[in-house]
């Protein structure tokens, strides 16, 4: 059985994975030198999650202080590291990682170990970003087997800054 622990984190890395852009792709530079991921600059800012589409359904508003999906404010800095401050029933944490973006591709790698990938996309105005990404949960229910879940999320952040 999924906990809300486990949605939880399903949720937090398709945020932050969506944000956190492709982390790991080289490519050559007109020289024939490999140089390391790039960084869209129009993402360098500070993000806060408006909405989320799990498995297709409705959009939902996330509740800080109620419900399983958490309000998830990160800042994506130009050097390609993040801050993010997720907070879900009351409760607030933070943390750090890194964010890459190749194309439409998104990576993201945190502080805690996670990471996810997907892609993403702005509004003409800059201001609203939209991530796609599926996310494996690694879920142990009531009798001890590993059982591996593949959760598709779409979430969307405003910009704050």
């Amino acid at each position: 059985m999924m906990t809300k622990q486990h949605i939880w984190k399903i949720i937090a890395v398709l945020a932050l994975a969506v944000l956190m852009v492709a982390g790991c792709g080289k490519k050559d530079d007109d020289n024939g030198n490999i140089v390391g991921p790039s960084h869209d600059s129009a993402l360098v800012g500070t993000w806060i999650s408006a909405s989320y589409i799990i498995f297709g359904g409705d959009p939902v508003v996330p509740d800080p202080d109620e419900g399983i999906l958490p309000v998830i404010e990160v800042t994506l800095n130009a050097d390609g590291t993040l801050e993010y401050t997720r907070t879900q029933e009351g409760v607030e944490t933070t943390g750090t990682g890194t964010w890459s973006t190749s194309g439409s591709e998104a990576t993201i790698n945190l502080s805690d170990g996670m990471g996810i990938s997907g892609t993403y996309s702005l509004n003409e105005a800059g201001d609203e970003l939209t991530v796609d990404a599926t996310v494996t949960i690694d879920v142990t229910p009531d009798n001890g087997v590993d059982d591996p879940v593949d959760v598709p999320a779409t979430i969307v952040f405003d910009k704050v800054e």
